[in-house]
């Protein structure tokens, strides 16, 4: 599963189309509003993508490390300045062999895990990292149909996403955004 999984971002991120959008990119001013991160705090970047948010934390001061699934996910520019810092691995299929963080930031993420694996997920994001923010899609993809694939493979309702982090976490902020989720959740 984790191989087939890792081979269909692989064949996304391959396509130039995939990477004109950075949900992670578009979240990072709200994120940092929430979450009020310390200056130098090391942020976790869970499924990282492009890397464009990493690479804007990194930027400004932040100690990032970056975690996907797919070896060539990350923006050319990401690549040359802080590609070092990317861990490939799933996360779920066993531990996230990474440094504890302080922070965890997790964008567009959620609804790409396999249902049966959702709660395994949140075991290890909550295990590396003890603030985590997430914007959570909360509905179908549509660029899956360009690979003849289906990329969000659990799509659910805002409250369930709610309900379900806050069995691993308190959750401080969560916000209803129509098609995403937004919260903010401490262990």
């Amino acid at each position: 599963m984790i191989l087939a999984e890792k081979e269909k971002y692989e064949k996304a991120w391959a396509h130039k189309a995939y990477r004109n959008y950075s949900p992670g990119e578009k979240m990072v001013i709200p994120y940092l509003c929430i979450a009020k991160p310390k200056a130098g705090s090391t942020i976790t970047d869970f499924g990282t993508g492009t890397g464009r948010a990493a690479l804007m934390l990194h930027e400004m001061g932040y100690n990032v490390q970056m975690i996907d699934i797919a070896e060539n996910c990350l923006d050319d520019d990401v690549k040359e300045q802080i590609g070092g810092k990317l861990g490939i691995m799933s996360l779920y299929g066993g531990p996230c062999w990474i440094r504890h963080s302080e922070h965890g930031y997790c964008t567009d993420v959620m609804e790409h895990i396999p249902p049966e694996f959702v709660d395994e997920t949140l075991k290890n994001i909550f295990r590396s990292a003890d603030k985590v923010f997430f914007q959570i899609c909360l509905q179908e993809d549509h660029f899956g149909q360009e690979l003849g694939e289906t990329l969000h493979l659990t799509v659910k309702p805002f409250t369930w996403w709610r309900d379900k982090l806050g069995e691993y976490a308190e959750i401080i902020e969560a916000r209803d955004l129509i098609h995403n989720g937004l919260f903010y959740a401490i262990t």
